[in-house]
């Protein structure tokens, strides 16, 4: 199958949503922008464990909501860097309105199914959405990872060092553990590629190497 790109945001939609509460005073708005993104789709549990770069089980501790920036275009030439011999005020315009908000959540790490990690130490997942500078962000097909002592299993793409990883796919690459190691989809979804348990993913992981 070909390599994972990028998820890449196909559509944009903005509501707004009225926060709850009993205040005789009406209510602040906040504007809610809705986005659709694009992400690889995978047809069993061996292509998920396949492209994976990293697998793990853990619990989310903290989260940060963050901008993520485009790496911008580089050279002098117009074919190849559209943004050459633009002012540097118009250079940061375009690199301010590509910004796209996530959260970024540790995970402490208690089992590596695949990939390197240390069981006990963390790492970085960045979703797409999160509230900044009063706007919430939100991503159609994002479960958000909670910080409520829930235990998942994800499927990890990474970036290169010192970037967040982030899930394969939103759906397909992120499980929640229950009683005995099962897993289910984290956004309740009924599974279709064959991901039952751990220990599964284990066995399955072992004879991949």
């Amino acid at each position: 199958m070909p390599k994972r790109p990028a998820p890449a945001v196909a559509g944009l939609a903005t509501t707004l949503a009225l926060l709850a509460g009993c205040s005789p005073t009406p209510a602040p708005e906040t504007e809610t922008v809705l986005t659709h993104a694009l992400y690889p789709s995978y047809r069993d549990s061996t292509e998920l464990l396949t492209d994976a770069d990293l697998v793990i089980r853990g619990v989310p501790t903290a989260a940060r909501v963050e901008q993520l920036f485009m790496d911008p275009p580089e050279g002098t030439d117009p074919l190849t860097n559209p943004q050459a011999g633009l002012p540097p005020e118009e250079v940061e315009r375009i690199r301010q309105d590509s910004a796209t908000v996530v959260t970024v959540t540790t995970v402490r790490v208690t089992e590596v199914v695949k990939g390197t990690a240390t069981v006990g130490g963390t790492v970085d997942v960045s979703q797409l959405g999160g509230t900044f500078k009063g706007v919430r962000y939100r991503e159609g097909s994002t479960t958000m990872l909670s910080q409520g002592g829930a235990e998942y299993v994800m499927f990890l793409a990474a970036h290169g060092a010192g970037r967040p990883y982030d899930l394969l796919n939103p759906q397909q690459g992120l499980y929640t553990v229950g009683t005995g190691g099962a897993l289910n989809r984290a956004d309740g979804g009924a599974d279709s590629l064959g991901v039952e348990s751990v220990r599964g993913l284990q066995r399955q992981a072992s004879a991949l190497d």
